[in-house]
């Protein structure tokens, strides 16, 4: 199959067609500023409707555009449609005309050094791309050096914990039996999910093998020190990134997770524009803000479990026009229900306050939503900033008793409940799981609502949390709130399609009814 060009539309007083090397898979497009209004911003495609097949008029999507001028001009209202927030480039230290602002204000663009309209170009062609990947070597992966003579557990799937008197020198302890294949093509991300105790210190060595052989071409060794922040892999030459780790000094190292993700470098996470953070035990989540019309609501969105690492609901929240917020959990097997320390949670209420800040909006102005596993992102924090509404499908909030219950109503199925229960609470007994329940209940019985609506649709005979949605209605019943909901016949996974559905549509009619959104 022949792949989709990359289309790059570059808007300055001088052309760099001419002056540049254009890869075979860019179309390239030259406009001065007072030219815009040529450039083709409108397309037709066929759609099926029925039986019927139609013609329809969709924008004409540019993957990047480049305004190369330091003062930029030039009615750029005209391109809003077509090119998408964080895929604007600019100089560095660029002004623009006062009418402008909202524009820059709903596109968040990227600053580049434009000396060299060439590296420009690579940049662009390396980092600038569509799609998402991001996927994680487990603790299974892992084997264990026959050297090795302490004591080594599981902390379920989470994390591998070796304690032993390693000695004063770094010696290798453990090795990864998977490679992770490294692009010519994409720069790769790796972070490692660790902690050291008393005077354990450790190195990761990394080797670049080539394709097809076994011959090492590069290697690497990082210490802790260069672990802070994910480490970069971006070499000309692709290949197969081995493992091992290195260890020296007395106690216990837990390892866990080591994550892999296609890298847009600097210009975002797994997307352009995309972040991540991490509190002082490497716990990790993902958020993207997306400014759209800078109209009310800010609509947020929580992923549920994913086992694939990235953003989920973009094309869902961003075809409502309306500013949104996407996150994402990355921890265990495809995430954590986003609670995690202190410092982790209180930064998922500051991204979604500063979010509200750039948009100059009210806690009255956002949506929280979310499915399945992000519905109780969704309620657990939205108890403690009162939105106007929280729109959730398949609720999930007694998440000690989703592991409690596992073996009576799932017992083939999500064991990860168990890693959830012990990584929030140490252990998994019952006192566990009635301390992990609380855990949500302490937060949403004592919010004061004011008058926030949830829209919740749940399945009947739900097999994970049964009783989530009539638990909300007899926590929170005397408050000034509004709950309604509907049921389908099922249990947890038996029909998805429905309630997105109506999860969606729920959306939609707030929206328009409330803040005066159109929808076609």
């Amino acid at each position: 199959m022949k792949k989709k060009k990359k289309k790059i539309l570059h808007i300055g007083s001088v052309e760099w067609q001419e002056n540049i090397h254009v890869p075979d898979n860019i179309s390239w497009y030259d406009v001065r500023p007072d030219e815009i209004h040529t450039i083709p911003i409108t397309k037709f495609v066929e759609e099926k409707r029925g039986k019927k097949i139609i013609n329809k008029e969709v924008p004409e999507v540019y993957d990047v555009v480049i305004l190369s001028d330091y003062f930029v001009t030039g009615d750029l209202t005209y391109i809003e449609e077509t090119v998408n927030a964080y895929a604007v480039v600019c100089q560095y230290g660029f002004q623009h005309a006062p009418e402008l602002t909202a524009f820059f204000k709903k596109k968040m663009p990227q600053p580049l050094h434009m000396d060299s309209p060439q590296q420009v170009v690579d940049i662009i062609h390396k980092n600038f791309f569509n799609g998402q990947y991001g996927s994680k070597l487990p603790i299974s992966s892992i084997d264990i050096s026959p050297n090795f003579k302490g004591n080594m557990h599981y902390e379920g799937s989470a994390y591998l914990s070796l304690t032993h008197q390693f000695g004063q020198d770094l010696s290798p302890i453990c090795f990864w039996k998977y490679n992770v294949m490294l692009d010519k093509n994409v720069a790769m991300e790796i972070w490692l999910e660790y902690m050291c105790e008393h005077t354990c210190e450790i190195e990761l060595h990394v080797q670049l093998i080539a394709m097809g052989g076994n011959e090492v071409i590069k290697e690497w060794t990082l210490h802790q020190e260069d672990m802070q922040n994910p480490t970069i892999f971006d070499e000309k030459d692709g290949g197969y990134l081995s493992f091992s780790l290195w260890v020296k000094g007395e106690g216990t190292i837990q390892i866990g997770a080591l994550h892999h993700r296609f890298s847009n470098l600097t210009y975002g996470q797994f997307i352009l524009g995309g972040q991540r953070y991490s509190d002082e035990k490497r716990q990790e989540f993902i958020y993207y803000f997306n400014p759209g019309n800078l109209k009310p609501p800010l609509n947020i969105y929580f992923s549920g479990f994913r086992p694939a690492e990235g953003f989920e609901g973009y094309w869902m929240l961003k075809s409502l026009g309306h500013p949104f917020l996407l996150f994402g959990d990355p921890r265990l097997e495809g995430g954590a229900f986003y609670m995690g320390s202190p410092e982790f949670e209180q930064k998922i209420l500051s991204v979604i306050q500063e979010c509200l800040t750039y948009l100059n909006f009210s806690n009255k102005d956002m949506i929280l939503s979310g499915l399945s596993m992000g519905t109780f992102g969704a309620l657990y924090y939205g108890s403690q900033c009162s939105p106007y509404a929280i729109i959730i499908g398949k609720p999930l909030v007694n998440v000690g008793s989703i592991a409690g219950v596992a073996q009576k109503l799932r017992p083939n199925e999500f064991h990860t409940s168990f890693d959830v229960l012990k990584l929030h609470t140490g252990g998994i007994s019952q006192e566990h799981i009635k301390q992990l329940d609380e855990r949500f209940w302490t937060h949403f019985s004592s919010s004061t609502f004011q008058n926030t609506m949830i829209a919740t649709s749940y399945m009947k005979h739900d097999d994970y949390d049964p009783s989530a949605y009539y638990n909300m209605i007899e926590r929170v019943g005397h408050q000034s709130i509004k709950i309604y909901g509907n049921g389908w016949i099922g249990r947890h996974n038996d029909n998805s399609a429905a309630i997105t559905n109506w999860f969606f549509t729920q959306y939609k009619e707030i929206i328009k009814r409330d803040f005066g959104g159109t929808f076609e």
